[in-house]
């Protein structure tokens, strides 16, 4: 599949509500992950705002037929 459709159709997946749900949950985690800090400083900023990228793709990528059971649900 070339790459461009890919990336399409991930950014169709990041607006539905699927691909919106598993972020809000990745963000959690994140945000859980980072609350022993009282202030983030640039470089942890610019590592939580990559991870939250990595995220965008990863829960974009899950396949559709048994969402259940991706990596993100055994966190």
């Amino acid at each position: 599949m070339p790459t461009h459709k890919r990336a399409s159709q991930r950014a169709a997946c990041q607006e539905s509500e699927r691909g919106r749900e598993c972020r809000e949950r990745a963000r959690t985690v994140l945000e859980l992950g980072h609350s022993h800090s009282v202030s983030l400083c640039a470089k942890e900023q610019s590592r939580k705002q990559a991870w939250t990228n990595l995220l965008d793709l990863a829960c974009c990528s899950l396949p559709d037929s048994r969402p259940e059971h991706s990596w993100l649900d055994r966190w």
